[in-house]
């Protein structure tokens, strides 16, 4: 009955819209697109195009509203235009934001449009993964076209810094964390774009250590799947230590802010380690990991006492993804080598080697593993399994009588 009557009352208010000589029809007309620069890059404009995306500093609702001319004289500017993405058009008298990361100010139209990506790349936390892939490439899409119109010359006062690249770059390691497949190649390739923006001189688009922790997160998630993932996560903080370490603009400070980090390896020895079930080389991959971090801080720490080296100072951490690979290997000595990796925590006098819960479980569970597999292998060897659990049955150990 409630059912009727609303469809009813629908149809009379939009005869009686009708009936009035089309005042109403504007609120009937299909809502316009947004510019390109929001979507995919649809146009290259020339340069008396305008496209200005500004950001709303005392409004959070998702009222939108553009100055939007091209060539032909088409314009979608409205005062009370809404579309889905948090801007709100401002004259350019807007102050920019000093932002810590970057050590300079930041236009109010770039901080808008990393709130704009971040609301793209968002997923909940219990979500599907062909939900993830898409929230992270709308995000993914969303920079390249604001990229492709720029490169097009666009008129925008959108900067692309190392703050925009990496939320995209969250989102794919996200979408990892789900288990997508082909996420952690596709923030690596991002990646791969800011280092050749960063070696053409640009500053602001250069990665930091924030933007390729996120790619090394999202490889060592795919590494369980992905058999090629940790070898590149390897790879990948190799060449950021060379290039840290080397630069790019000839005194080498070129990538100053990629200072790798324990959280650096830690991630890389994650991604052996959840490789190690498929990779019998993974836990002494993982193990090399860790006595590289090692010797270079004990060398630091010998050499200077200003902790500086404190960053790569191996904790509880490093020891129990090195443990963790050698539990979830194959290998038959891998439960004894994680338990000698425990004892050498247990008589070790620093603080933040004191094991806890997840490496002694690591350890356990890597015998347990261990016992399962021998098991198995009994099994196939006697056939059926039979008197495995109770001795019924079994007699097979032992002399008969």
């Amino acid at each position: 009955m409630i059912l009727r009557l609303s469809v009813a009352g629908a149809a009379a208010a939009v005869t009686a819209a009708a009936s009035l000589g089309g005042v109403c029809s504007a609120f009937l007309q299909p809502r316009p697109s947004p510019p390109s620069a929001l979507g995919r890059a649809a146009f290259c404009p020339s340069s008396d195009a305008r496209l200005r995306l500004f950001s709303s500093s005392s409004s959070s609702s998702l009222s939108s509203s553009f100055d939007y001319d091209l060539e032909s004289g088409e314009s979608s500017s409205s005062a009370d235009a809404e579309f889905e993405y948090g801007y709100e058009y401002r004259k350019a008298n807007e102050k920019p934001v000093f932002n810590r990361r970057l050590k300079r100010r930041t236009n109010r139209s770039t901080v808008a449009f990393s709130k704009h990506l971040s609301e793209l790349s968002r997923i909940p936390r219990r979500c599907s993964p062909r939900a993830a892939r898409a929230a992270a490439k709308a995000a993914d899409d969303a920079l390249r076209a604001t990229m492709e119109d720029i490169r097009c010359g666009a008129e925008t006062e959108i900067s692309l810094n190392v703050i925009v690249f990496t939320i995209v770059l969250r989102g794919w390691e996200r979408a990892a964390s789900k288990g997508v497949k082909g996420a952690s190649d596709a923030a690596l390739e991002l990646l791969r774009v800011m280092e050749n923006l960063g070696d053409a001189g640009d500053d602001l688009a250069r990665p930091d250590a924030l933007a390729y922790s996120s790619v090394l997160n999202a490889l060592a998630k795919s590494a369980a799947k992905d058999r090629g993932a940790a070898a590149r996560a390897e790879e990948l903080l190799e060449d950021m230590i060379d290039r840290y370490l080397d630069g790019n603009d000839g005194d080498g400070d070129g990538y100053a802010a990629a200072k790798p980090n324990g959280v650096s390896y830690n991630t890389v020895i994650a991604a052996w380690a959840n490789a190690a079930a498929h990779s019998k080389e993974a836990p002494e991959r993982a193990e090399d990991l860790l006595r590289r971090m090692k010797r270079q801080w004990e060398e630091r720490r010998d050499r200077d006492d200003d902790g500086d080296g404190d960053e790569l100072r191996p904790d509880v951490l490093t020891y129990s993804g090195v443990i963790n690979a050698y539990g979830r290997s194959t290998r038959d000595d891998g439960p004894a080598r994680a338990e000698a990796l425990l004892d050498e925590m247990e008589r070790s006098d620093d603080e933040l080697l004191e094991p806890d819960a997840v490496a002694y479980n690591s350890v356990i569970n890597a015998y347990a593993r261990l016992a399962a597999r021998l098991g198995k292998r009994r099994r196939r060897r006697y056939g059926g399994g039979g008197g495995n659990d109770n001795n019924s049955g079994g007699g097979d150990d032992g002399p008969r009588a």
